[in-house]
């Protein structure tokens, strides 16, 4: 009898009962930018629009480690312009003017 209270007693502390279940759709480790453009660069080449391309960077972000984020925001910048960079609500800098000399 005293062992059986014990065990309750135990499972009333245990907390692994408690803990969410992992997403399995999530990875365990995040991807580096490198090895996400090498899975995924000719895929992202090939958007056509805002839309596209906001949806695909959307998809990836939670793949991709946050400190490898700006790299991602600078290739787009540089495939497609700030323009499309800035209408698939990417963090982009803001507009830098520059005088002829």
């Amino acid at each position: 009898m005293i062992r059986c209270q014990h065990d309750i007693a135990e499972q009333a502390h245990d907390k692994k009962g408690l803990e969410a279940p992992r997403d399995l759709r999530r990875p365990l480790f995040r991807l580096g930018f490198d090895d996400l453009i090498a899975r995924e660069g000719r895929r992202l080449a090939r958007l056509r629009t805002p839309e596209q391309l906001r949806a695909a960077v959307a998809r990836l972000g939670g793949e991709l480690r946050r400190e490898d984020a700006p790299r991602l925001t600078a290739w787009v910048e540089a495939q497609f312009g700030t323009a499309i960079a800035r209408q698939a609500g990417l963090a982009v800098g803001p507009p830098r003017l520059t005088l002829a000399s």
